[in-house]
């Protein structure tokens, strides 16, 4: 079982540590709540793109670098005219 959370739509400026105000609606907490299978209680940071219905993964936070935020924030320029 899964859930999405948008911390964007609770106003958080960060989660996790990555910083929501830069990502804004663009960012989605993917969290494993119950598993089967394997380990459960997981939780992966995924970039979203819902003009597109895109989903992928961010890079974890210490990997996180400027260049990555800049890509959300130009994309955010270019669909928000």
């Amino acid at each position: 079982m899964f859930a999405l959370f948008n911390p964007a739509r609770y106003e958080l400026q960060t989660f996790h540590k990555y910083d929501i105000k830069r990502l804004n609606k663009y960012y989605r907490a993917v969290h494993m709540l119950k598993n089967r299978d394997g380990e459960a209680d997981k939780m992966v940071s995924m970039g979203f793109l819902g003009e597109i219905g895109m989903f992928f993964e961010l890079p974890k936070i210490q990997d996180m670098t400027e260049e990555h935020y800049k890509r959300f924030e130009n994309f955010q320029k270019q669909h928000n005219k």
